[in-house]
């Protein structure tokens, strides 16, 4: 179950500099964006917004990909958000 407002972490290790202006004007409302260095992007999804694996197909079919990795919350962020927010 994904949690609202409980996002993941997709970061993309890209061949060639990151496309930056391309993503912002694809997923503006959808997800948020940093760029570390000029190859690295992090992109910050909430997938009750938009699911991980359609951003993670588009950017795989149209741009060149040396890495790629989604990192889930931790347990202390889902606890933490259970017991905030009491969602069960």
């Amino acid at each position: 179950k994904n949690l609202p407002g409980l996002k993941r972490n997709l970061t993309v290790d890209f061949s060639k500099e990151v496309p930056i202006e391309e993503l912002k004007a694809e997923y503006q409302n959808n997800a948020s964006f940093k760029v570390e260095g000029s190859k690295k992007l992090i992109a910050s999804i909430d997938p009750n917004e938009i699911p991980v694996a359609s951003i993670v197909k588009n950017i795989i079919s149209n741009y060149e990909v040396a890495d790629i990795s989604i990192l889930e919350p931790s347990i202390e962020q889902v606890i933490s958000k259970i017991y905030k927010d009491g969602v069960v």
